[in-house]
């Protein structure tokens, strides 16, 4: 049944795109992968689907970068009990 063995199983589907085949990834990977194959095409006969996708890019790697960042200002600082807080603190974001 499955023959053998000189055949992948990700070169079986014949109804997946060509750029989907036999990948694996996170959906800004898949997104990305569809840029570089599709890109051109997209831009000159589908301008809104490829605004979409890059739309949807912008906002995966946003997402993904922003949990990494750190925003001292949003942090109450450790100070000692004579020590006043810096000035970039603001009481009013905690």
């Amino acid at each position: 049944i499955l023959g053998d063995e000189n055949i992948e199983h990700w070169q079986l589907v014949r109804n997946a795109p060509f750029w989907l085949r036999g990948f694996q990834g996170n959906e800004l990977q898949h997104l990305l992968r569809r840029l570089k194959f599709q890109g051109k095409h997209l831009e000159e006969s589908q301008p809104q689907r490829y605004s979409d996708l890059i739309t949807r890019i912008r906002y995966l790697m946003f997402k993904i970068n922003f949990k990494h960042y750190k925003r001292p200002w949003l942090i109450r600082p450790i100070v000692g009990p004579d020590e006043p807080l810096p000035e970039y603190y603001d009481p009013r974001s905690s």
